[in-house]
């Protein structure tokens, strides 16, 4: 790094590639960068957020850490957390039929992925870069990832379990994902045994976001939160507060579209996967299929009406957390744009639909419910594109999502990334 210069760099979004984009910048840049985060909301973390909940550390935003994050793992064993990672136990899958709970262990592995399928992906394999990280926008051109399925004569069972999969996860619709985003991180589950290894951090994963905070702030970061932009100029931002920063390169983080920086190549806005994530405690341990441990049980609920589409995945929360057999977790998904229940119906309505699910069993209480209003976006290929064409172009960059699947790993290598490629204009 060349000495006596001084660069601003404002990174609008404290989620976890904005937060990686600043630890990067301010360990590697020698002191010659000033790094200032903005975050909208009242806290750093993004989609990683852990509330208390019955005195327990709870994740009910990203949690899942799988044996192939390596960006996400460096950080963990960067801060020392490595100790604190745990496999998430009992690792049984199931599926509501609308009656009864079946096993998904009797679903063949063939009709989940289709022969046809594999050898589709094997011919990608070896004609093709298939990267994790940065996938090829030119595999499997226009076709989403249901129409790959589809192409393949995919089973409607094995329909239901990528749907689930998907959904669970937060991302959207196999009908309006793209198969080339998906197959990347398809063969990194198949090859790592799925969920198998899986693991997660004891105490929440917002410890890794509390270490980011701390180094930030240790090497003079300012981290300036409940402060909306408003408006992006040629060299500063303005806040909804009235400050103006000045900034020699801006890194973008935080959710699109923001209407603040035009891309005359995006026409259009993007939706977003929209859910409640919903705790509650039952009056005994639920058993599935004669188990008294298990994982995921999920089921579908999406022919409730046509335009009020319904998709909820239940979690045994001792599977991955402190609090006992008796607590489960739930997604609530609701299609964005529609106007959602209040809390407290949806506590009536999540109430009645667990013990319509795990008949003989008990609502004690709704512990909790977080309102995830924006939370995966629907990814477009050409927006993708378009957002990686004119990366640093008027020195303003992209993290994080919209530049290939996002999960909390590739948070952090497009933040570091993003990082790297500007101290390098610097050195």
């Amino acid at each position: 790094m060349k000495t006596n210069i001084d660069k601003n760099v404002v990174i609008v979004g404290g989620g976890l590639a904005g937060l990686s984009a600043a630890h990067e910048l301010l360990k590697s840049g020698g002191g010659n960068i000033k790094v200032t985060i903005i975050e909208a909301l009242d806290r750093v973390g993004g989609r990683i957020y852990t509330p208390t909940i019955d005195g327990e550390p709870v994740d009910v935003g990203g949690f899942m850490i799988f044996p192939f994050y390596r960006e996400l793992r460096s950080l963990i064993n960067e801060f020392d957390l490595g100790k604190k990672l745990k496999s998430i136990g009992n690792k049984e899958f199931f599926r509501f039929s609308g009656k009864d709970w079946v096993n998904d262990k009797s679903i063949s592995i063939l009709k989940i992925i289709p022969v046809k399928l594999f050898l589709k992906i094997l011919r990608a394999i070896l004609t093709k870069k298939i990267s994790y990280y940065e996938p090829d926008l030119n595999l499997f051109p226009g076709l989403s990832a249901y129409d790959l399925l589809l192409s393949v004569g995919a089973k409607e069972d094995s329909m239901e379990i990528y749907e689930t999969l998907a959904r669970s996860y937060t991302y959207p619709s196999i009908k309006e994902m793209p198969a080339s985003l998906l197959v990347p991180i398809v063969l990194k589950l198949l090859f790592h045994g799925m969920f198998k290894r899986c693991e997660v951090l004891s105490g929440g994963t917002f410890l890794l976001v509390e270490s980011l905070v701390k180094a930030i702030k240790n090497k003079g970061g300012k981290i300036i939160v409940s402060s909306p932009v408003i408006e992006i100029n040629k060299d500063n931002v303005a806040l909804e507060n009235g400050l103006s920063i000045n900034f020699d390169d801006l890194i973008i983080a935080s959710q699109f579209p923001s209407g603040l920086v035009k891309y005359d190549k995006v026409k259009k806005d993007f939706s977003h996967s929209c859910y409640d994530f919903i705790v509650a405690k039952l009056s005994s341990p639920v058993q599935l299929c004669g188990e008294d441990k298990w994982f995921i049980g999920y089921q579908s609920s999406s022919k409730e009406t046509s335009n009020k589409e319904r998709f909820t995945t239940f979690a045994r929360m001792s599977s991955f957390t402190s609090l006992s057999d008796e607590y489960i977790g739930g997604l609530f998904v609701w299609p964005e744009g529609q106007n959602p229940d209040s809390i407290e119906s949806m506590e009536t309505k999540s109430k009645k639909m667990i013990e319509e699910t795990f008949v003989g069993n008990n609502v004690v209480k709704i512990c909790y419910i977080h309102r995830w209003e924006l939370t995966m976006p629907i990814m477009d290929i050409d927006a993708i594109k378009w957002f990686n064409k004119i990366q640093g172009e008027n020195n303003i960059w992209r993290a994080g999502d919209y530049l290939g699947f996002p999960n909390m790993d590739t948070a952090v290598y497009s933040g570091r990334k993003i990082a790297r490629n500007i101290m390098k204009k610097y050195l």
